[in-house]
């Protein structure tokens, strides 16, 4: 009770690297019993503005889905929103719960599946949206046309340099 109540506290705090800390220490240590009381804040972290913590918060999510797999709908609608973040790590860490939701709970393939984000990212300059969620743009300019130079004819030629091997014409 004193250990829960202490990650409880430290998942709380304001500062960015105790709340990492104690995601990476409900993952790695924590029995099921205080996975499953922890859960709620832990959900509450994925869905915060900074990126590091909520990498981490999936990260342990992850384990904690490993330990109980009866959470599993709990986290199936933060995945969205994980979706919509702009940070890579976060990008790479939804995934990875995706795909540990997807080998916990075979059945939720399809809810999975159509987990999306808030807003497509590429609308917001990220990565992840289909090539069609871009504004259109205008097609390129045709190119510049070059004048041709004058033809000449081959006795209007200048004379070739004895130095370069060629004869003179006279």
């Amino acid at each position: 009770m004193l250990v829960e109540n202490s990650l409880k506290n430290d998942l709380q705090s304001q500062n960015q690297y105790i709340c990492g800390l104690a995601c990476c220490s409900i993952g790695n240590i924590s029995s099921a019993e205080i996975c499953r009381d922890l859960s709620p804040e832990v959900e509450k972290l994925m869905v915060g503005s900074n990126p590091f913590v909520a990498k981490k918060a999936a990260l342990c999510s992850i384990r904690i889905l490993r330990k109980c797999p009866e959470l599993v709908d709990n986290f199936v609608e933060r995945v969205g929103t994980l979706l919509g973040s702009r940070n890579h790590a976060v990008l790479l860490t939804a995934l990875k719960l995706m795909r540990e939701i997807c080998e916990t709970e075979p059945p939720m393939v399809e809810q999975v599946r159509w987990a999306r984000a808030p807003t497509p990212p590429r609308a917001r300059g990220g990565a992840l949206a289909p090539p069609h969620a871009a504004p259109p743009h205008p097609p390129p300019p045709p190119p510049a046309r070059r004048p041709h130079p004058p033809a000449t004819h081959p006795s209007s030629s200048p004379p070739s340099h004895p130095s370069c091997g060629g004869t003179r014409r006279r």
